[in-house]
């Protein structure tokens, strides 16, 4: 209720007869402060939004429900029939079709679909349409993540830096918006065009109402093909030669709906009177073309909140159980983090992460190249869309040497950070990175964020395990991939305030790909991927791995299996090269990450040593074979997800014939990928965005000066 479009209903509201209660996730927003009462809500997403919408509806005897926010018109969906049982009415769209307005790839897919004008649009990855270019977020709103481009090279490299973005031929002329409201049986109720004479931060503050009756009649094909009713606003631009297009359609009232009510739309009284099934006076929609309207902000001294009749300002207590979580914090001012990443794991993860927050914050990147191989290293960030601020090579003489190579690390590490002065610095994962950036910036005082922290294997002897213990001691905030993960930081003594969590972001790469599920009728043989040193690095372990692909080409074929470089040069050191190539699998090169999802997709089961292709698999509902005593991500293992197994062949040969049977198969569409939702970059960048985020990751000293002393 706070936004644009929320005010501006509530400022219209108040001047007639209506008991108006602002419902809003922040206390002083202008909408919720302008109302005569208000109440604190979680977000539209939260799983409780829907319960405490029922609570309030029926403590306050609510009769109609005006939803201002994308998200919360999603929510209440599922509770029409609750609302109506209390007497309470909303007039809003069925899901597909806010389903099609907030992904404006299948906006422009609808509208490619039904004749109705609108940019030709591409996913990122995708040859790129006729230019000039415009790269934008798929799911988004406003301008933030909108970026022009004159080239394709530079469409590409925007595109890369953002997967979850779509492509646009970019529109010249005049933009307009288009106010509109329909009824429940999907009838244009009203519509109003008016031009975006000036734009604030995506939002209307200037515009004149315009009549096209052209315009006008594709507004009705769209609302048909959409099958939409309530409140909605349509976006485009009417070229110079009079032709015109639609680049968006938003499910909700507009930030720029006070230009239609001053034309003399009444659009608001007509939605209420829609959702209680009432007539609409003609008059109240009679509007007049060529009305310009300029927005001005005004200012207000807010007196203390409070919840409708309570008559006292809602505890701190109260908003957090009402929010689940949601605290009532500020947004933080713009800071610099620094993000070091250098492997290609590392890099597929992180690209997402780096558009989100590019949006709120100034992003520098720095390429650590432990993947010193092309494929592993400059392609992916090539592929990606990633320009690191810095490129580092690694000293020969260091390479392949754990102790070495850290110290080498942390001492470029500590240059970094003198040099770029970040607020902060966000580490991924478990490479020798994360603890170089970690000691570095305990040395420099700037708080390392750790994203995936909390995993572990529980195995003395692993690197990656020293890693993720170190970060675990130093980082500032721990940004945890699952409930367990933050369950095993907060039982090692992390405070429950230093630790979120954000689910993983390897699965942003896939949902921003559209990469689903293939159907089990199109999966065939088996993916192998090994790579680790305790692995490839004894030829006993790596001669198993050669005779566990003779055996499944053989009994579960076809195998491919796309070689790591460090794999490639062990085969070769002990000789094993010839009796691969005899195997009969297909063997590869690294493959291209899109190339390598696709091959992960279509197949039965993957073979791995790898942590991270567990993640991606259990997205796609693949069975992974684990060739290690232990893992990190025990979520597969409790979902069904993932088996270990020794690396003997004969052990994964029948790990293999276990999950690929009928009977395990027929349950994989019944399982839940453990690792998030695949929004891990949202949710990094809302936590920190919060100023109350970056208070708690402060490095200070303590002082038991008091005579106190710590508590275990």
């Amino acid at each position: 209720m706070g936004g644009p479009a929320g005010t501006a209903i509530v400022e219209h509201l108040r001047t007639g007869p209506h008991r108006v209660l602002a419902a809003d996730t922040e206390p002083d927003t202008a909408g919720h402060r302008l109302a005569g009462a208000q109440a604190l809500l979680p977000r539209g997403t939260h799983p409780s939004y829907g319960a405490e919408v029922l609570r309030l509806v029926e403590a306050h005897r609510i009769e109609v429900i005006v939803p201002t926010v994308a998200e919360e018109v999603a929510a209440l969906h599922d509770h029409v029939e609750p609302l109506l049982d209390l007497g309470c009415h909303v007039l809003i769209p069925e899901p597909r079709a806010v389903t099609a307005c907030s992904d404006k790839y299948a906006f422009a897919r609808v509208c490619a679909e039904n004749g109705i004008p609108a940019p030709e649009t591409v996913l990122a990855g995708e040859p790129a349409p006729q230019g000039p270019w415009i790269v934008k977020p798929r799911h988004g709103r406003g301008s933030r993540g909108v970026f022009p481009a004159d080239t394709a090279a530079e469409a590409a490299r925007l595109a890369g830096n953002a997967p979850d973005s779509i492509v646009q031929t970019r529109l010249a002329g005049r933009e307009f918006t288009v106010d509109l409201l329909c009824g429940p049986d999907g009838e244009v109720v009203v519509q109003v065009p008016r031009w975006r004479e000036q734009v604030r931060g995506g939002i209307s503050s200037a515009g004149t109402a315009f009549r096209m009756p052209e315009l006008e009649a594709q507004v009705e094909l769209l609302v048909k093909a959409l099958e939409f009713r309530g409140a909605a606003n349509a976006q485009g631009c009417l070229a110079e030669d009079g032709s015109f297009a639609f680049f968006e359609m938003n499910p909700r009232f507009s930030g720029g709906l006070p230009i239609s009510l001053l034309a003399g739309a009444d659009i608001v009284e007509a939605y209420i009177a829609l959702a209680l099934g009432q007539p609409v006076p003609k008059e109240s929609l009679a509007w007049e073309p060529g009305r310009r309207v300029v927005r001005y902000l005004t200012q207000a001294a807010p007196g203390p909140t409070s919840t409708p009749g309570s008559g006292e300002p809602p505890r701190n207590a109260d908003l957090l159980a009402r929010a689940a979580g949601e605290e009532d914090h500020r947004p933080v001012g713009r800071r610099r983090i620094l993000v070091p990443l250098g492997t290609r794991p590392e890099i597929i993860k992180l690209a997402p992460v780096l558009m989100g927050l590019s949006a709120i914050h100034d992003i520098r990147v720095v390429f650590t190249g432990q993947h010193t191989t092309a494929a592993l290293g400059d392609d992916m960030l090539t592929e990606f869309g990633i320009d690191p601020i810095e490129r580092w090579t690694p000293d020969p003489r260091t390479a392949g040497s754990g102790a070495e190579s850290l110290g080498a690390l942390t001492s470029k590490a500590a240059g970094s950070l003198r040099r770029h002065r970040p607020d902060a610095v966000l580490v991924l994962g478990d490479t020798y990175t994360v603890p170089a950036f970690c000691l570095a910036g305990v040395a420099a005082q700037v708080p390392v964020v750790h994203l995936e922290a909390g995993l572990r294997s529980y195995n003395p002897l692993s690197r990656e395990e020293a890693n993720r213990r170190v970060a675990a001691s130093l980082a500032a905030l721990h940004l945890a991939p699952t409930e367990r993960a933050a369950a095993v930081l907060r039982g090692e003594g992390i405070p429950a305030e230093r630790i979120q969590v954000v689910g993983n972001p390897v699965l942003d790469a896939l949902r921003s790909r559209g990469v689903l599920a293939a159907p089990v009728s199109e999966r065939r043989g088996v993916l192998i991927t090994v790579h680790r040193p305790t692995t490839v690095d004894v030829p006993e372990r790596l001669a198993e791995v050669v005779r566990t692909v003779e055996r499944l080409s053989r009994e579960a074929g076809p195998v491919v299996f796309p070689v790591h470089p460090r794999t490639a040069d062990r085969l070769r050191a002990f000789g094993l090269e010839e009796q691969l190539a005899a195997t009969g699998a297909e063997i590869l090169a690294p493959l291209p990450y899109t190339d390598l999802l696709r091959r992960l997709r279509h197949s039965q089961v993957v073979v791995t040593d790898s942590g991270g292709l567990q993640e991606e698999a259990a997205w796609l509902r693949v069975p992974a074979v684990v060739m290690r005593g232990s893992t990190p991500r025990w979520e597969g293992v409790e979902a069904g997800l993932a088996r270990l197994s020794p690396v003997e062949h004969g052990a994964v040969c029948e790990a293999v014939a276990e999950v690929t049977a009928p009977r395990f198969v027929a349950r994989l569409a019944s399982l839940e990928c453990p690792y998030g939702d695949g929004r891990t970059a949202e949710h990094t960048a809302r936590v920190l965005g919060r100023s109350d985020v970056w208070e708690r990751m402060s490095l200070r000293e303590p002082d038991f000066t008091d005579g106190q002393v710590p508590t275990i």
